[in-house]
């Protein structure tokens, strides 16, 4: 029974690390289909083409670079916090 539990924790540990990276991945992806979308609509309104498309399209990009630092400066600290668990047990 123990083993069986064990064997279902590490697949759900792995179902959950995998959708953890494809949320990252989908945030990323939105926040350049949304500036984008924003610079066309800048665009279509003001007549701008095309370049409130491309400065939308740079922006994006830059919103989800930023997401992605964030979440990698979280999980940066966990692992730091991990670590310093670590060592306080050993000593």
């Amino acid at each position: 029974m123990a083993d069986l539990r064990s064997k279902m924790r590490d697949q759900s540990k792995s179902v959950w690390e995998g959708a953890k990276y494809t949320s990252i991945g989908l945030e990323f992806g939105l926040g350049i289909a949304l500036g984008y979308w924003l610079g066309s609509q800048v665009d279509e309104r003001y007549g701008f083409k095309p370049y409130g498309g491309m400065i939308g399209l740079i922006l994006g990009f830059a919103s989800g670079l930023r997401s992605l630092m964030k979440i990698a400066k979280i999980q940066e600290q966990q692992a730091q916090r991990e670590l310093d668990q670590d060592s306080k047990e050993d000593a």
